[in-house]
């Protein structure tokens, strides 16, 4: 008799909370497993989540996964094990310009965290901002003025609510950078994209960049035909 696992699929894209990790933090165990089984039979796990490098990698390394990660939701392709960056989009220089202006006239409650080389960063450190790092076991870096920061490198910008009807505010304030001109749908290099991502978390990404393109265009990439991979996502709320 052959116990040796089997499979139907190469690939399995899989999101971090949510899906594979419960609100302790923790990989659920099933979860765990079945991912080892399927790995061990021969199949590839990608995972692909809202994290950055220094968030995503405990998790990574806890499944022993080869495979580079999409992070920040698509904007940026991380080789995880060796730092290499293979793909990346970052926000453009103007919608970066607008979003500071737009930070000053953000409702009381609501705290940016910029993302760029890697690194998070705030411009004052609050309660809702501290408990969202322990949350997401990161470092935030403090800056005298966004414009220490490459203004073209900053690869995705939350935004902290300190409750979540603080969310919509702060959105109906940044339509106006998720739009192209005369509020049509932001082109490819335009604009950005809004994703409600947690109750109190707004994340603004380059248009364009989700991590449902990038998983869907995974399997090609790698010479895998789409009708055998998998994903395995959480609902995301995006406003274009």
């Amino acid at each position: 008799m052959n116990d040796a696992p089997t499979r139907k699929v190469d690939w399995i894209v899989t999101d971090l909370d949510g899906t594979l990790v419960g609100r302790d933090l923790r990989i659920v165990g099933p979860n765990l497993a079945a991912l080892r089984r399927f790995a061990d039979a021969g199949g590839d796990v990608v995972v692909a989540t809202g994290r950055g490098e220094e968030s995503a990698r405990p998790y990574y390394e806890r499944l022993g996964l080869r495979n580079p990660a999409i992070l920040y939701n698509g904007a940026r392709v991380v080789d995880l094990s060796s730092g290499a960056v293979l793909y990346r989009r970052c926000l453009s220089a103007a919608v970066w310009a607008n979003l500071v202006m737009l930070f000053e006239e953000l409702p009381a409650g609501v705290w940016p965290v910029a993302f760029s080389g890697g690194r998070a960063h705030v411009r004052s450190e609050t309660a809702a901002l501290r408990a969202y790092a322990h949350r997401d076991g990161i470092g935030l870096h403090r800056v005298g003025s966004w414009a220490e920061l490459p203004f073209d490198e900053v690869v995705k910008t939350m935004l902290i609510c300190e409750r979540p009807g603080l969310v919509d505010d702060a959105a109906a304030l940044l339509r106006e950078v998720a739009s192209g001109p005369d509020g049509a749908p932001a082109g490819p290099g335009a604009g950005a994209t809004l994703v409600r991502s947690e109750s109190t978390y707004l994340e603004v990404l380059p248009a364009g960049a989700t991590r449902g393109r990038r998983s869907a265009s995974w399997p090609r990439r790698a010479g895998c035909p789409c009708t055998a991979s998998r994903r395995s996502a959480t609902t995301r709320t995006t406003w274009t």
